[in-house]
């Protein structure tokens, strides 16, 4: 059967789905836009109205996680004394925007004896954990 392109692209204006997702949906309802659109809608609702369910559920979760990443700190050690405590957060900003600075500092802390201590509270457990790096 063949589809006219203005049906195919009044589909995808009102679903936000592709190509061929349309063509095949109206292929699915003969050709009858009305048909194909509540063919849509009984399959699981509308693609754009499941992406913006995600991209919340995604941003939730960044925000969450960057809420725990700031609660914890990270203390630079060495010969046992803190040189520099800071927020996880900050050091993780550090390392995405300048990351050869951060493993010329960790390679320094590594020839100084020293090392990284990271505090903080776990999402699993509610008491306070310490690893060493």
């Amino acid at each position: 059967m063949k589809i006219p392109l203005e049906d195919i692209d009044e589909l995808r204006r009102r679903a936000g789905i592709s190509y061929c997702e349309a063509r095949q949906v109206l292929e699915q309802a003969g050709g009858d836009l009305l048909e194909a659109l509540i063919l849509l809608e009984e399959a699981g609702g509308k693609p754009l109205q499941i992406i913006s369910e995600r991209g919340k559920d995604i941003l939730d979760r960044t925000c969450r996680l960057a809420r725990e990443l700031h609660q914890s700190r990270v203390k630079v050690k060495v010969k046992g004394d803190t040189v520099m405590e800071f927020p996880a957060s900050l050091g993780t900003a550090g390392v995405v925007l300048f990351p050869r600075l951060a493993v010329l500092g960790l390679v320094g802390v590594m020839l100084a004896r020293g090392g990284l201590q990271i505090e903080g509270k776990s999402s699993v457990e509610d008491d306070n954990r310490t690893g060493k790096l």
